[in-house]
């Protein structure tokens, strides 16, 4: 009796193991649950690829959602967790909005590659954004904020170098804001997932950032000699 008893006991555990929805023992010890897509490691390329954290920090996130969190059970999603990710989210909103037009008002290859970049790495930024504040249950903004609004109805009547300077300007400072706000989630975050996912993209910010002062930098060099 006492065998067959055993003999069940590791059935079960197996059956729990292998269950389709993610057993809670698969999700104690750490991994995704069993439904999860799996991928090959991809290679470390640009840290706001969703696709280079499919397997690492979004699980993670997903799995800490259920309040877990390095061994702590509980509420743990604090003001800075919800401030990075709805500043984070404004900055790509509006970044995108301006690198749209960028395409089509500047003349400058610089700057439209430029725009480019931020295209692709804030639309990859916004996805994991989104699917991390419906598990953690962050409210992202909505539509764009009025003066923000403005700022896009008047840089559409600019064109040439007068909306390079104009765009390079404002990215800048959403860059500056981004980079700020990152730095201090990636100190002070209480999400462990989300903290780390901030420190790798901080360089990354940085980067864009260097990128835009050299552009507008470039542009003025440009405007004194003519």
């Amino acid at each position: 009796m006492v065998l067959k008893r055993q003999i069940r006991c590791l059935l079960t555990a197996a059956a729990m193991w292998a269950a389709p929805d993610g057993s809670a023992f698969a999700q104690q010890a750490g991994f995704p649950p069993a439904g999860f897509p799996q991928q090959p490691p991809p290679a470390p390329n640009d840290p706001t690829n969703p696709r280079n954290y499919q397997q690492t920090i979004v699980p993670s996130l997903i799995d800490m959602g259920s309040g877990v969190d390095q061994g702590n059970t509980g509420p743990f999603v604090t003001l800075d967790d919800r401030q990075f990710a709805q500043i984070m989210s404004e900055r790509c909103t509006m970044q995108l909005q301006m690198d749209r037009l960028a395409t089509q008002q500047s003349d400058n290859e610089a700057v439209k590659q430029l725009s480019q970049d931020l295209t692709n790495s804030c639309a990859r930024i916004a996805k994991i954004l989104n699917r991390v504040a419906a598990r953690l249950d962050i409210k992202l903004p909505g539509e764009i904020e009025a003066k923000r609004k403005a700022k896009l109805d008047h840089m559409a009547t600019l064109t040439g170098a007068e909306f390079d300077r104009t765009y390079l300007s404002q990215t800048i400072r959403l860059q500056n804001r981004a980079l700020t706000i990152t730095e201090r989630e990636a100190d002070t975050g209480g999400v462990t997932g989300l903290r780390n996912w901030a420190g790798t993209t901080t360089p990354v910010l940085q980067s864009q950032l260097e990128a835009a002062k050299h552009a507008l930098a470039a542009g003025s060099a440009v405007g004194q000699k003519q």
